[in-house]
């Protein structure tokens, strides 16, 4: 038995299950990019330019935005900036959770 992480069995390499966990969380995050977070992302924000002002608001500093009288309006935007960057992580997350359980299931 060879001693390296890919071992090949006639013409098939076989990846080790730390290879294939990393693969899978990769192409999770590629497949989710242009379906899951973009519907996400619609469903959060109305437009881009609402994007853009939530985005400007996370980098201005709260002191900032309570002296021009936009205080609330910043912390909304930042709301919503935060829940879409926990929510992105948290779906990417239940996805690898299940894959991999149902790869282990199938002892791939």
């Amino acid at each position: 038995m060879p001693t390296s992480r890919n071992r090949t069995q006639g013409s098939i390499r076989i990846f080790s299950r730390g290879e294939n966990m990393d693969i899978i969380l990769i192409d999770l995050i590629f497949i989710n990019i242009f379906t899951v977070y973009k519907c996400l992302y619609k469903s959060i924000f109305n437009n881009n330019n609402e994007f853009k002002k939530a985005v400007r608001y996370s980098f201005t500093p709260d002191l900032i935005s309570l002296f021009r009288g936009e205080f609330w309006e910043d912390k909304s935007k930042e709301l919503k900036v935060g829940m879409f960057i926990l929510l992105c992580i948290v779906i990417t997350v239940l996805e690898y959770a299940v894959v991999s359980s149902v790869l282990r299931w199938i002892n791939l």
